[in-house]
């Protein structure tokens, strides 16, 4: 897996492939362009396409992954059978389905090398260096933040899981205080084991925090 720092279409990333794609004599807009224009036009096209892609399937990935919040609030957890059901959800669903969406992140990648390699493939070999270059710089890019995204969001699933199923397991040795909205153990022991799972979470989403 990998950690998404989010991703969006910065005019400076799309001016800079513009410029790595057109040449300074460029045509106004409403002149029909020649081959070699229209040509670079389409390539600026699949790589805007791909920056859209990408941002659109990470704002889904982190609007799912809202749920984890839920899962391990104490209103789902209060009884054995709530809190095995909790566990079983998150481990059996809710974590496959988040790693499946992180999955189809990483897979826009190699759509957008397909599409681009099936563009150039008819072009000169000085032309396909020069757009492969280009959109290899923007692809490096986005991948290094996908992958640390996506290696953090890996460590924040972990943790949940391991939180449900401490939940789970000591699920006799616990209340749910309602007015708190909060879990209490009757065992100091596993209060604080508890504190030290939740502040292993924190810990996580502090860290995409800052590499947001």
């Amino acid at each position: 897996a990998a950690q998404i720092a989010p991703v969006a279409v910065s005019s400076d990333t799309i001016e800079l492939t513009r410029r790595s794609v057109q040449s300074d004599t460029s045509k106004p807009s409403d002149v029909a362009l020649n081959p070699d224009e229209k040509f670079a036009k389409e390539f600026e096209v699949v790589l805007n396409q791909f920056l859209k892609d990408l941002s659109a399937e990470t704002v889904s990935y982190k609007r799912d992954r809202r749920i984890l919040k839920e899962v391990i609030s104490p209103y789902n957890l209060e009884g054995t059978e709530n809190a095995e059901k909790s566990y079983k959800a998150f481990k059996d669903d809710i974590a496959p389905t988040l790693r499946q969406k992180g999955q189809k992140i990483i897979d826009l990648f190699q759509k957008s090398d397909v599409a681009i390699v099936s563009l150039l493939k008819d072009k000169p070999e000085d032309v396909r260096e020069k757009l492969l270059s280009a959109w290899g710089g923007v692809k490096k890019e986005q991948l290094n933040g996908v992958i640390d995204f996506l290696a953090n969001e890996e460590r924040l699933i972990a943790a949940h899981e391991k939180l449900l199923k401490f939940y789970f397991v000591h699920s006799k040795l616990y209340s749910v205080d309602p007015e708190a909205g909060a879990v209490v153990f009757k065992n100091q022991k596993y209060q604080e084991e508890e504190k030290r799972l939740l502040d292993e979470i924190e810990n996580i989403r502090d860290y995409g925090k800052k590499e947001d």
